[in-house]
């Protein structure tokens, strides 16, 4: 409710917007195998393996991606995507590997992966299908969608009558900054960088865990976790060409810089 009550916002501010039963099967379709599927296959998988397990499946987002990028889309890997990727896996491994217990099974395993493999058609989809659709229709309708799909099995879960209104504002509160608001920015990073490296943020979940937990809950950074983020950032900055840009930047800065102080030619 919160997410919509947002939308109806930006919906008013915008005179362009699109109205939904123009797009309405592939809202529902992006909400079942971007949304639904990958959630409900994760939920599954979170309780037959171990949370370290499931971070290292969800980094396997991006390999998915490129194998459908390079399938529907025809879009080339490229060297520097093709190296960086492994090494940010592998920054991925070296943080899972200090969470210490790796509790597996064949079942959990495979449907943590099958619910990768769905995250990454998203991404796919919405280039293929919804490029020209704008970025907060492809956050709040398909969000919608899921939320009708999946209210009738959420009700059969939790008794509604033990949801004091702390609970229910808090998670309203988790719905819109950890859903709604990355959904937003996530299909805008697919528009705008594309859908191989907008799915290169699942590098950085595990890492961004680490932090928060050493920032709220007072848990110590290992030095294992800060070179498997230091390999993720690193691999990734040089797979999307950050550096080079970043470089760039910088010389052009420092041309600017020695202008200063020097006298007009007249």
């Amino acid at each position: 409710m919160v997410a919509l009550i947002i939308y109806v916002i930006l919906l008013r501010m915008r005179a362009n917007a699109d109205k939904p039963p123009a797009r309405i099967v592939d809202y529902i379709t992006l909400g079942v195998i971007g949304l639904v599927l990958p959630f409900v296959l994760a939920g599954l998988a979170a309780k037959e393996i171990s949370a370290s397990l499931l971070a290292l499946t969800n980094a396997t987002v991006p390999f998915f991606a490129a194998i459908y990028a390079k399938l529907f889309l025809k879009d080339s890997i490229g060297l520097r995507r093709l190296i960086g990727m492994p090494i940010a896996f592998a920054g991925v491994v070296l943080i899972a590997a200090s969470f210490g217990e790796m509790r597996s099974s064949l079942f959990g395993l495979l449907i943590a992966l099958l619910s990768s493999a769905f995250y990454a058609s998203g991404a796919i989809y919405v280039k293929a299908r919804m490029s020209t659709t704008d970025t907060a229709d492809l956050a709040m309708w398909p969000s919608l969608c899921s939320a009708i799909l999946l209210i009738i099995p959420a009700a059969n879960e939790f008794a509604l009558s033990n949801l004091s209104p702390a609970i229910v504002g808090l998670v309203c509160l988790l719905g819109a900054c950890s859903t709604a608001l990355p959904l937003f920015l996530y299909y805008r990073l697919v528009k705008v960088a594309g859908p191989l490296n907008a799915t290169f943020v699942s590098f950085f979940i595990p890492l961004f865990g680490v932090i928060w937990a050493s920032l709220l809950l007072g848990e110590r950074l290992t030095p294992m976790q800060m070179l498997g983020g230091l390999l993720i950032i690193v691999s990734i900055a040089s797979a999307t060409n950050v550096l080079d840009r970043l470089t760039f930047a910088i010389k052009t800065f420092s041309k600017w810089l020695g202008r200063i102080g020097q006298p007009s030619e007249r």
